[in-house]
């Protein structure tokens, strides 16, 4: 290649990046009138199901070269930096910026988002319900340990609504200053996450005392004053502590998932691709159980998950949680749930939601 003919294709490239501004600049001013001008409450307007319907256009128009993932990743940021010039988009999780909720978070509203990092789950639903945040995000379940159960008891008192989902691999590094191993005569960690790398800790590390933290910034503090401390944590982790990952993805399982909500205060339409959370109580009668479970299955609907949670002021009575395919606003789903409400003491539908990818 000839110097004149390197030199037309950087211009080709220059013009074709004011191109690219020229349009992105476009689309945050026609999201902003949409925000602004809509009659759909926002979370309908930039909701789950809005973001999957987009996705799904990327994908069916991409001839490439650019993989269908990278691009997701390119328009996650896009509609994030879009989001942000608008009022009220705050988005409440917990923190800190190291954890599994907020890594989440940003897996589906992208970095360029503003968040609110709150202390608790509790604080989380406050924020959304006195409208200081549009969205939150919450954890509901683990495929290892299970339920959240403090997402549960919120969700039992809450008005708010589930309008998507998110699913993120829990994974685990071992961070540090010191890359010997065998150098190494402290783990600390916080309590689930030394048993979750049992394996890799009582194998490589047998030597080392575990130490349990309350929370992540006391294991940073014990490395910093000690090399030959070391701290299991997420990996993002690393970065955000200026330490070095002597051991990734040292977690005993490869399938731990969790599960996270996002909650906001409007219902969205469907997605095609729907699921619906409730929550019933069955009277203390026999076959009770069973005839609510027959309602859905005579509807041929089917539930993906059911779990059980005492009541607090109902001593061995139980709210049964359940997820079922489907969304509220179709016919099947709301003759099921009519028949369902008929042989149960309470329903109550937490929202219907497209399905995580």
């Amino acid at each position: 290649m000839t110097h004149d003919e390197a030199l037309e294709l950087k211009n080709k490239v220059a013009q074709m990046d004011r191109e690219i501004l020229e349009l992105l600049n476009r689309r945050a001013k026609t999201a902003i009138l949409l925000g602004r001008r809509s009659s759909l409450p926002l979370p309908e307007a930039f909701g789950a199901a809005s973001r999957k319907d987009a996705l799904m256009a990327i994908k069916q128009h991409n001839t490439g070269p650019l993989r269908d993932a990278l691009l997701e990743r390119v328009f996650v940021e896009v509609v994030s930096a879009c989001r942000n010039n608008e009022p009220q988009g705050k988005i409440a999780c917990t923190g800190p910026e190291t954890s599994f909720t907020f890594q989440a978070a940003q897996s589906h509203f992208g970095k360029g988002a503003e968040y609110s990092l709150q202390s608790s789950i509790c604080e989380v639903f406050r924020m959304v319900e006195r409208d200081q945040a549009i969205f939150g995000v919450v954890p509901v379940d683990n495929s290892l340990t299970g339920p959240r159960h403090a997402t549960l008891d919120r969700l039992i008192d809450s008005d708010l609504k589930i309008i998507g989902e998110i699913l993120t691999p829990i994974t685990y590094s071992l961070l540090g200053q010191n890359r010997d191993l065998s150098r190494i005569n402290k783990v600390a960690g916080k309590p689930n996450q030394l048993e979750l790398c049992r394996n890799f800790l009582n194998t490589n590390l047998s030597q080392a005392a575990w130490i349990e933290l309350k929370d992540e910034a006391q294991g940073v503090e014990m490395v910093l004053q000690d090399p030959k401390t070391a701290l299991l944590a997420p990996p993002q982790a690393a970065q955000v502590h200026n330490l070095s990952i002597i051991a990734g993805d040292i977690q005993d399982s490869v399938f731990n998932q969790t599960r996270f909500l996002i909650l906001s205060k409007a219902q969205l339409p469907e997605s095609g691709q729907d699921k619906t959370s409730i929550l019933f109580v069955a009277p203390h009668q026999p076959g009770a159980l069973l005839n609510a479970l027959a309602a859905l299955a005579e509807q041929g609907i089917n539930l993906t998950r059911i779990e059980s949670r005492p009541i607090r002021d109902k001593p061995w009575d139980y709210y049964f949680f359940a997820d079922l395919e489907g969304h509220v606003e179709q016919p099947e789903v709301q003759q099921a749930l009519a028949s369902l409400e008929k042989c149960v003491s309470l329903i109550k539908v937490f929202g219907s939601y497209a399905k995580a990818a």
